[in-house]
């Protein structure tokens, strides 16, 4: 029998088999090419066919037969074999657009997000380092992280876009991510993302957001008090950014912490201010009136704010304005010193914050995630969405984001949103229409006072006194809000 065998003519199999033994590439090509019409899903056919390719320098043929086999393994869901087949590809030819587009979207069927976005992330590196034009992928990313809400997508894509000379898109890719941290409660996560965007554009609107988020952080570590401390010297002539600060602080009951960093403040003046604010909202009237009296002999127009910011929240008794000079107070020259300081935040500071927050985040957690956010609806995604181009002064995006929330549970909001951005691009008129739109709906009557004060601030904006008047007095009626009744004095006052 072996004798006859000796003589049989091998098949193409078993030709297949002894050309890749002899590493015989010519005939591996060939066999394997009639081999794989009649096993088409055989692996031990197809590596060494697609390595013979390669030996030959035939990358493109390769790739393109790896990309086929692949598709057709994600059909029938050996989405393992898929991915280590198109991770081949990509080795060959990094710039195969099909290839990193099916790679990613099959870590997605397996539901590791984390590595989809890497496949994406990595590519327009690549691309950049290349020199290639990385827009395809860019659009590609653009789509991941708007559909797979997650704020470590943004961030990191942030990163790139600000390493490849993106600073706009960074931008604002920094400030999604650092809302989305503060909707998942991860307010240090957001710290970090809001400095880097401070990196690229610093402005007040960023500052607030950052006392906004150290706000919410209880722990008393050194390098969120060098944040908090260089921002409160930096804004030590603005009583707004004063007024901002002490209310965040005071709203998520965290006024031990900024009371601790305006204790450690060399500048007398604006300690005083600080803590005669702080001091009140504590209900520390006594003290507050000192710190008031101090601030009195040494800034007549900061006392009259201060005196003023008091009797608004409230304040129990007003002492007289004395101009006898008590004896804490310090020397002229202490009093008189210029702090010129600027916010720096160095390398050291961020890389703690990078500690503090530095996670590998598995995709069941990134997963975990997303459903957190999305279970908010639709209507406050868009909304926190177009609340975050506003207060970046994106307002046209803004207006985008807020239209489409218009048709959802959260409509009188995005009216307001809408109405804002529409006020900020010279667009008063169509914003007055939108919202007397609004007001035709069925709204509850809170609602339809919310809308009333847009309209009033509108008017206002436009310089029409007397019509900003009337809308605020029809709100009023029904919001009692002190902040809106000194608007309706201050008017009236105007008015005479």
């Amino acid at each position: 029998m072996a004798f006859f065998d000796f003589f049989r003519k091998k098949t193409e199999e078993e030709q297949f088999e002894e050309a890749v033994k002899k590493r015989d590439y010519t005939k591996i090509i060939n066999l394997g090419r009639i081999l794989l019409r009649k096993h088409p899903d055989s692996l031990s056919i197809f590596t060494p066919y697609i390595d013979a390719l390669v030996k030959f320098d035939r990358k493109k043929e390769a790739v393109s037969e790896i990309i086929s086999f692949a598709k057709r393994k994600i059909n029938e869901e050996y989405y393992d074999v898929a991915i280590t087949l198109l991770n081949r590809a990509l080795k060959l030819d990094p710039f195969n657009l099909e290839a990193i587009k099916l790679l990613s979207e099959t870590y997605i069927r397996k539901e590791l997000l984390y590595e989809a976005f890497e496949v994406l992330l990595n590519s327009f590196k690549k691309f950049v380092e290349a020199g290639k034009d990385p827009t395809p992928i860019k659009e590609l990313l653009d789509r991941f992280v708007e559909k797979y809400f997650h704020p470590i997508f943004y961030e990191r894509y942030a990163d790139a876009l600000a390493k490849a000379g993106y600073k706009e898109e960074a931008f604002i890719n920094y400030i999604l991510a650092g809302n989305l941290y503060m909707n998942l409660k991860r307010p240090r996560s957001a710290l970090k993302v809001f400095l880097k965007a401070r990196e690229l554009k610093a402005n007040d609107v960023i500052d607030k957001q950052i006392i906004e988020v150290i706000s919410h952080i209880k722990e008393e570590r050194p390098e969120i008090i060098k944040v908090l401390s260089s921002l409160i010297r930096k804004h030590e002539k603005d009583f707004d950014f004063i007024e901002f600060a002490v209310s965040q602080f005071k709203e998520n009951n965290n006024l031990s912490l900024l009371k601790q960093v305006i204790n450690g403040l060399k500048d007398p003046l604006l300690k005083y201010v600080y803590l005669a604010m702080i001091e009140h909202e504590l209900g520390e009237e006594e003290n507050a009136e000192e710190y008031l009296e101090k601030v009195g002999l040494i800034n007549k127009e900061l006392y009259d704010k201060l005196e003023s910011y008091m009797s608004r929240k409230g304040r129990v008794r007003i002492l007289s304005f004395k101009t006898e000079k008590p004896e804490e107070i310090p020397e002229p020259e202490e009093i008189l010193k210029v702090f010129d300081e600027v916010l720096d935040i160095n390398s050291s500071t961020l890389e703690s914050l990078e500690s503090l927050t530095k996670e590998r985040e598995s995709s069941e957690d990134i997963k975990a995630g997303i459903e957190l956010l999305q279970k908010n609806t639709d209507g406050k995604r868009l909304v926190s969405m177009a609340e975050a181009f506003l207060g970046i002064g994106d307002y046209k995006e803004a207006e985008k984001f807020a239209r489409q929330a218009l048709k959802t549970e959260e409509r009188v909001r995005a009216a307001i949103l809408t109405a804002e951005s529409l006020k900020k691009q010279g667009r008063d008129r169509e914003a007055l229409s939108l919202l007397f739109d609004v007001l035709k709906e069925n709204l509850s009557p809170e609602e339809k006072a919310q809308i009333e004060v847009e309209i009033g601030e509108i008017y206002r904006n436009m310089g029409d006194k007397e019509r900003a008047l009337h809308w605020y007095k029809s709100a009023q009626e029904v919001l009692k809000d002190p902040d809106l009744e000194e608007k309706i004095k201050k008017i009236e006052k105007e008015l005479g």
